[in-house]
């Protein structure tokens, strides 16, 4: 399981000692990595995240480079040591609208048009400066020389995130055989892909997306982060679609319009995305969800 998140008391305890006066934390909803609270600092509405992997908020910080009217990235304030280990990062608030992947109906129909231009500011957005392919680091570097050879690192060890995870896959009910056939795919596929080098938030439906109307109003946890195709994070959305029933009722790709030989980068994206959450949940032992997955990573091909 991901490691232990530190807990309210703790939090408040970081937080007053680093010079903050919190008022009492209100727990918000997601976060597998890290636990987060609401809390107010004299008028300031701010987010207070917590967990054991501050690299992850330093990608946070990192991001907001990225940040325009299309791409609102909240501004971290500050990242700290709490008192029995682990790390914290305070960020502003985002106050009004509704999580991205509970859109349905009208209001997603509203919405499209400025998750549209989330996605082309995304793709459009300057990296120079950096370096790299796959995962970036908290100065901003990534380390694979293409993006075909980040696409295959899913099949590598992650080390110390989940470990143990292959044998808990072959272990399992539903067993390596999907993930073997899915990455051999990615195997093939992945030579052809384009070498773009766009940000990439990898996250955009667990609570990491607000939609207030017709724009967007804050995009975070950018934990996950890499450079890469900039068709990557519409293939996220397309792949769990069918777990959302409003995003089901719309055609997701219409939003990759003009992107070239869209269908092929779709396929290749999602087959990393597919691989990357079956080696998580089979780390977690989420057995519906691994099988799930798995019969969605291969309906792909």
């Amino acid at each position: 399981m991901p490691k232990q998140r530190p807990d309210e008391t703790i939090v408040l305890a970081g937080l007053r000692g680093n010079g903050w006066d919190p008022s009492p934390l209100t727990p918000l909803v997601g976060g597998e990595w890290s636990r987060a609270y609401a809390f107010r600092d004299g008028n300031r509405d701010l987010v207070v995240r917590a967990g054991a992997y501050v690299e992850d908020f330093q990608k946070d910080r990192f991001a907001m480079r990225f940040a325009s009217s299309d791409l609102p990235v909240p501004r971290v304030l500050e990242i700290g040591v709490l008192p029995e280990g682990g790390h914290y990062a305070v960020s502003k608030r985002v106050t009004a609208g509704s999580w991205l992947e509970d859109l349905e109906g009208v209001a997603l129909g509203d919405a499209l048009p400025a998750i549209g231009r989330m996605l082309a500011a995304m793709r459009e957005a300057d990296t120079s400066g950096t370096t790299g392919y796959g995962s970036w680091d908290p100065a901003g570097n990534a380390p694979n020389r293409s993006w075909g050879d980040a696409l295959l690192e899913v099949g590598n060890d992650p080390g110390e995130r989940l470990p143990g995870w292959r044998a808990r896959l072959e272990g399992s009910a539903t067993g390596a055989s999907h993930y073997d056939h899915a990455f051999a795919a990615l195997v093939r596929l992945a030579p052809d892909a384009p070498d773009e080098r766009c940000p990439i938030h990898a996250d955009l439906l667990h609570r990491n997306v607000i939609v207030d109307g017709q724009r967007i109003a804050g995009v975070f946890d950018w934990g996950c982060a890499m450079y890469g195709d900039g068709a990557y994070d519409l293939a996220w959305l397309y792949f769990w679609s069918p777990w959302h029933p409003g995003w089901d009722a719309v055609d997701v790709l219409e939003l990759g319009k003009g992107i070239p030989d869209l269908e092929r980068r779709i396929v290749t994206c999602g087959l990393h995305i597919g691989l990357a959450n079956m080696a998580y949940q089979a780390f977690t032992e989420r057995w519906d969800d691994l099988d799930a997955t798995a019969q969605r990573t291969l309906g792909l091909l």
